[in-house]
């Protein structure tokens, strides 16, 4: 995630929405985990829900979605060359 762009009472407000319980950064972290869950969750599906993530949390800049292709194809292409390199032995 972009620092920069990361505004904290944004997030918090959005979190909000979500739970109401959550109105600082204080009672954030007691929700880190829970985060840290649904970060993982997220992370491991597909670019749409990612992207819907990141709306979800006001952060919505496109460039993840790129970052995310770039990475996804980088990730095939790894593993297309290490299989034409084990086809060759």
């Amino acid at each position: 995630m972009n620092q920069k762009s990361f505004d904290n009472k944004k997030f918090v407000k959005k979190l909000d929405g979500l739970n109401s319980v959550v109105d600082s950064m204080d009672d954030l972290f007691k929700y880190q985990l829970d985060m840290t869950r649904v970060f993982k969750r997220y992370l491991s599906h597909t670019r749409c829900q990612i992207h819907g993530f990141y709306r979800l949390l006001g952060m919505c800049n496109d460039q993840h979605v790129e970052d995310y292709r770039k990475f996804t194809i980088n990730k095939v292409t790894k593993q297309n060359k290490k299989k034409r390199r084990m086809k060759n032995d």
